[in-house]
């Protein structure tokens, strides 16, 4: 959120962390709802359903309070939560699938997020790639991307 950001819009705040405490008081002071998780900035990695049905939450709290906003709120609804569904999105609109990845480049801001990464790697990789045969993954470790509040980029490269 930035200086005195204020909407017409049905607006909200996620907060993932306590790390974001900030910007949820900021979000509360312009009276938006905040829901607050205890996760981590990874959250969509590490945990999309906590984060898929909190924003669902948001959604239905917009729905109640601002029925207006009923047809931008099924929208977004429907857009992926996660980069590796905005990923998997992309792979289906070129009629290709997990199978069709070749490599992964991953970048996170923090380090600490390694351990992190690796979890979400040993569980969902198995169902990405049911045959066990995992695509290189070069795990980066950089200063930050392109605006601060990204924290974590993943490049796929598909061979189509």
């Amino acid at each position: 959120m930035t200086g005195g950001a204020t909407t017409s819009w049905p607006a909200g705040y996620l907060r993932l962390s306590e790390a974001y405490d900030g910007e949820a008081a900021r979000a509360r002071s312009l009276g938006w709802p905040v829901i607050e998780q205890a996760s981590h900035h990874l959250g969509l990695l590490t945990d999309p359903g906590l984060v898929a049905d909190s924003l669902l939450e948001a959604a239905h709290w917009a729905n109640t309070h601002h029925p207006e906003s009923a047809e931008i709120v099924s929208k977004i609804t429907k857009v992926p939560v996660t980069a590796i569904e905005r990923i998997e999105a992309a792979l289906r609109s070129a009629d290709a699938g997990w199978a069709n990845v070749v490599q992964f480049t991953t970048y996170l801001v923090h380090s600490q997020d390694i351990a992190k990464f690796m979890s979400f790697r040993l569980r969902e990789f198995p169902r990405m790639f049911p045959s066990g045969a995992f695509p290189p993954n070069t795990l980066l470790v950089i200063d930050r991307l392109v605006a601060e509040p990204f924290l974590v980029e993943v490049q796929t490269v598909a061979a189509l």
